[in-house]
């Protein structure tokens, strides 16, 4: 069961054998967010003060979403992005719906660069090729070339998230306890080392990066379909 801000400050003050330390309120919770998130993207390294860089991040099943964003309209090329999930940039693929494929799930791909947005404009509507994401000044938009042509589709999001902020009574969004316990060394082992305690910073490093799975608990996102089967 997922453990709480509170717990995981508990915890981390047992690593640390220190009451002071604090990740609920102020600086504390601002360093453990850091941490919390770098977890959760799979090639944060974070650095430790005079011990290096430290390879935390992974990808976790627990995070890994899928939202419908909008049905498409025939002739509209342009959709606002707004997914109440927040997808990490790299993290997450967008696939069309194909109502007329026995809503069949096409992966479209990201537009490597302006040329081949140039490229793939058509005069005539079709099923999309590329899709771009960018801000248009106002809006965070998502646009297809070509055009859709069928109003029938829907645009699908599959990828990994950030985990939200957590208040005190809060829980991670980690499913194992190990998940949690690393967690809470790894606030240890950053307060230790920012206060000079490196030799113990390390074993407490030493002790925790092997709570962390060896690789990540979830699917890389590839080039291919992805499957319920995958994860």
């Amino acid at each position: 069961m997922a453990d709480t801000l509170t717990g995981i400050q508990s915890d981390a003050q047992h690593y640390a054998n220190d009451s002071q330390l604090n990740i609920v309120t102020g600086q504390g919770a601002r360093v453990f967010h850091q941490l919390y998130r770098g977890m959760c993207s799979p090639a944060y390294r974070h650095g430790f003060r005079q011990i290096g860089m430290v390879h935390i991040g992974r990808r976790w099943r627990e995070l890994l979403k899928t939202e419908d964003l909008s049905t498409v309209t025939s002739g509209t090329s342009k959709y606002t992005w707004d997914p109440t999930a927040t997808f990490i940039d790299d993290q997450f693929k967008i696939f069309m719906v194909d109502a007329s494929a026995s809503n069949e799930e096409v992966e479209i791909d990201r537009v490597t660069d302006l040329l081949q947005w140039t490229r793939e404009k058509s005069t005539s509507n079709s099923f999309p090729a590329v899709y771009m994401l960018y801000n248009d000044g106002t809006n965070d938009v998502l646009e297809f070339r070509p055009t859709p042509d069928n109003s029938s589709d829907t645009i699908r999001i599959w990828g990994y998230t950030e985990p939200s902020s957590l208040s005190a009574a809060a829980a991670t969004v980690f499913i194992g306890a190990n998940s949690d316990k690393a967690l809470s060394g790894l606030v240890a082992a950053d307060y230790l080392a920012k206060r000079g305690k490196t030799q113990r910073a390390s074993e407490v490093l030493d002790e925790v990066i092997g709570l962390l799975p060896r690789g990540d608990r979830g699917t890389m996102i590839n080039r291919q379909r992805l499957r319920a089967t995958d994860f």
